[in-house]
């Protein structure tokens, strides 16, 4: 049955490529990632899913949907990039993503401040899977630092005085990539943007779509009343019209209340999504 159901899916989806071909409109491929990221998982664990009720996906399979998206439109690419080389006149810099600023070296530690354009891309927890099948930090998220010409031996790297990790001059000179860790401060910053996010979904917008889910039924049901072919109908939906007319009584006041609250936390949810200026140092410690 399964295979069936797919294969309907992938026909349907074909026809829908050709639909939009044929009137010059974009069409996106959602399907696809979704099945073979199913059966590369199946391979370990049969009985694996990213649609739990087999008709909606979950949190991992949105963010697999919002990935095929993204990457349709041409999103995929690096967040930041560091580069440091050393000179006669000390480590010249070259950043893509941000500005690095105050680059100093003496002995064996490296300091510098970098502003990035953006955070990093942080998902839920609900979405790890997905994210690590799709590599998803390295191909939208990535972070990368990359130090030239240090001396042989083991670099502690702090951002804001936070231990994010050690690592050889040779993977220093090859590049790390600062996504990986999420305690750094802007990885931090941006879980906390996702918090927010979804507290607010949890919350305001639940409501507001409960809201408008009532006036919907309201109406529905006023049609279903016009419509009654017999008397006991009449009354059933006499009855349903009158609950849901006490249900939505003050139904705009409460509609303005609850977008203008809505508004409000989307307004702090892009406020604490700004950039910080981060100071990074590298110490030599073996």
């Amino acid at each position: 049955m399964m295979q069936q159901y797919n294969a309907v899916l992938a026909y349907f989806g074909t026809w829908l490529q050709g639909e939009a071909e044929r009137r010059e409109m974009r069409s996106i491929d959602m399907f696809s990632p979704l099945n073979q990221l199913t059966q590369d998982a199946r391979i370990e664990t049969p009985e694996f899913t990213f649609i739990g009720d087999a008709v909606h996906p979950g949190p991992a399979g949105q963010l697999i949907m919002a990935y095929a998206w993204l990457e349709d439109l041409g999103q995929q690419g690096p967040v930041s990039t560091i580069t440091l080389t050393p000179t006669a006149k000390g480590y010249r810099n070259r950043a893509n993503g941000g500005t690095v600023s105050n680059v100093s070296s003496q002995d064996e530690t490296i300091e510098f401040d970098f502003l990035a354009n953006s955070l990093p891309w942080v998902t839920p927890q609900s979405t790890e899977k997905a994210a690590e099948m799709l590599r998803l930090g390295h191909r939208f998220s990535k972070e990368s630092l990359q130090v030239h010409g240090l001396q042989p031996g083991k670099y502690a790297l702090t951002i804001d005085g936070t231990h994010i990790g050690e690592f050889s001059n040779n993977q220093l000179a090859a590049h790390i990539e600062l996504q990986r860790f999420a305690n750094t401060p802007q990885s931090q910053q941006a879980a906390n943007v996702v918090a927010m996010n979804a507290k607010r979904n949890e919350t305001t917008i639940r409501q507001l779509r409960d809201h408008w889910v009532a006036y919907r039924n309201l109406q529905r049901d006023k049609r279903s009343l016009e419509n009654a072919g017999d008397e006991n109908a009449k009354k059933r939906f006499e009855q349903r019209v009158s609950e849901g007319e006490q249900r939505t009584e003050g139904f705009e006041a409460k509609l303005v209340e609850l977008e203008k609250q809505a508004d409000a936390e989307l307004a702090e949810i892009y406020k604490a999504a700004q950039p910080q200026t981060h100071h990074y140092v590298l110490t030599k410690v073996e």
